[in-house]
């Protein structure tokens, strides 16, 4: 596949991760089965496209619709850090089901890392603008390194 080819096929998957991002961040606002079902599916139909019909990414759209459908909100301090650090465990792995399958465990244990770490970070202490931001960014994040990560098996 030639070079250029390959650059407009990393601006589609970016073109999906924003996607998936604003869908994960109206569904925090109202609709929660935005987030919940309809942004998850969205990722795994697109990581199902750009692997190249591998059926196994749908393996973690299951994972993706319980982690995406955990609560992550506390009035206290240690709660909120242990809720969001749950939160972003879940997500992580199973943003990671592609990886997983094929065994590339140093990007699984990077993408949980990365997830938890923006989930706790930008959810308990918000450096961000906005609540409508930080949604948006731990959305990209979590899609991000779903789709990006997928390659075509040979």
């Amino acid at each position: 596949m030639s070079e250029k080819k390959l650059q407009w096929q990393a601006l589609g998957r970016l073109g999906v991760v924003c996607l998936f991002a604003l869908l994960y961040a109206w569904g925090g606002m109202e609709h929660k089965e935005i987030r919940r079902f309809i942004a998850p599916t969205l990722l795994v139909v697109a990581m199902f496209y750009y692997s190249g019909w591998d059926w196994r990414v749908f393996l973690q759209l299951p994972f993706m619709f319980a982690s995406l459908s955990l609560g992550y909100g506390g009035d206290v301090f240690w709660i909120k850090i242990f809720r969001r650090g749950l939160f972003g465990l879940a997500n992580g792995i199973s943003s990671s089901g592609f990886n997983i399958v094929y065994k590339r465990w140093g990007l699984v244990i990077f993408t949980v890392l990365l997830i938890t770490g923006t989930s706790v970070f930008l959810g308990v202490w918000n450096p961000m603008p906005s609540a409508r931001i930080e949604e948006l960014c731990i959305g990209f994040i979590i899609g991000f390194m779903a789709l990006m990560s997928v390659k075509k098996r040979s």
